[in-house]
């Protein structure tokens, strides 16, 4: 519930890299469940979008999106607070898109 920006990328990078569970396990994890488009997917717990690894939860005006690019080690990690009863989408995933289409133009993210 409480983490800075900077453990909340590391913490997500250590998911990304496979480190909290056995090789095989993680290639389960990040397996597609369902896929949403042809380079969009969500996995166990996780979306994989061209390669990216990424995480936007929300609860109550409070939302923070977390990424990971394993092929460049690049880990972000965005929040937002809105406020209850807010209807407007993750903004914290808009901001954390933008990083990421800057850092890794050749592996484009877009708003889930």
């Amino acid at each position: 519930m409480t983490a800075s920006l900077q453990d909340m990328a590391k913490s997500f990078a250590a998911i990304g890299e496979g480190k909290l569970l056995t090789p095989e396990s993680h290639k389960v994890q990040i397996a597609p469940v369902s896929r949403i488009s042809p380079n969009t997917s969500f996995a166990l717990g996780l979306a994989v979008q061209n390669t990216w690894i990424l995480q936007n939860p929300s609860f109550a005006g409070y939302e923070g999106t977390v990424a990971y690019l394993p092929s460049k080690k690049i880990a972000i990690a965005t929040v937002a607070t809105q406020g209850p009863g807010s209807t407007t989408p993750n903004a914290s995933t808009n901001v954390l898109v933008s990083i990421a289409n800057h850092l890794a133009p050749d592996r484009p993210l877009s708003v889930l």
